[in-house]
């Protein structure tokens, strides 16, 4: 099925699946990160807002822990949003069960496209989103949005010894979101699920099914929030009304 778009340059489906059943242990405190207070909201209910409100997004699913008081406590409405399933112990495995989520509860046509994105990247933009999305349309495996690495790259071994350099002209930083087509995804994330293959992230098991995804350079500002100097960056980010 093809689709107009709000704003008339995707005339395909692209739904958005936001995985948000992890603990977010790093961060610390009683809650997890995705839940955390940000500028008045949680953090996740701003990354959905930010999705919901980007015209070429058809839709947006967030997965969830189950049970998730603080969510059953503080839901989230808009009229793109079309609801919460239940996430999986991994991320993997939470995004595989939006994608049959999509598929079974909704009714999306696996010839759609999937836009997976972390609930702790609040400060997207819908440039960079649309740039993504784009090049995915364009793209057979789909495109993922990062950052050329700038830095001189080490590798070590466990003790931190430098056993060498790579080369940063091929390195790069993964973001999200990360935009497939539905089928090609799913069948990537049966793969990984049928061989017992971690990853840890959606273009890994890509890579994992032999295919290639390609980067789309976006936003140093598109950060995850990880620690709490992470959340204080992405609330200047996001008070100074960057939107674009």
């Amino acid at each position: 099925m093809t689709k107009q778009s709000g704003n008339d340059l995707i005339s395909r489906e692209v739904w958005a699946i936001v995985p948000a059943a992890g603990q977010g242990v790093r961060m610390g405190g009683a809650l997890p990160k995705q839940h955390m207070d940000l500028c008045g909201k949680s953090m996740l209910h701003l990354t959905l807002s930010r999705l919901c409100e980007m015209p070429f997004i058809t839709g947006v699913i967030v997965g969830l822990a189950v049970p998730d008081p603080r969510w059953e406590n503080d839901p989230y409405e808009h009229p793109k949003f079309h609801g919460e399933f239940g996430g999986g112990e991994r991320r993997q495995d939470t995004v595989r069960e939006g994608v049959l989520h999509l598929v079974d509860a909704v009714g999306v046509d696996l010839g759609e496209y999937v836009l997976v994105h972390d609930a702790a990247r609040p400060c997207i933009t819908h440039e960079d989103a649309l740039k993504v999305v784009m090049t995915a349309l364009q793209h057979e495996d789909g495109a993922v949005l990062g950052s050329r690495v700038k830095d001189t790259i080490k590798s070590s071994n466990e003790d931190g010894v430098i056993s060498g350099t790579l080369d940063r002209n091929s390195c790069w930083r993964a973001y999200t979101p990360q935009v497939f087509k539905a089928a090609s995804l799913l069948d990537a994330l049966d793969r990984v699920l049928d061989s017992k293959v971690t990853v840890t992230d959606e273009a890994m098991a890509m890579e994992y099914a032999g295919r290639s995804p390609i980067m789309v350079q976006g936003s140093d500002m598109n950060i995850k929030v990880t620690e709490q100097t992470d959340l204080r960056l992405a609330e200047a980010f996001l008070e100074g009304g960057a939107s674009s």
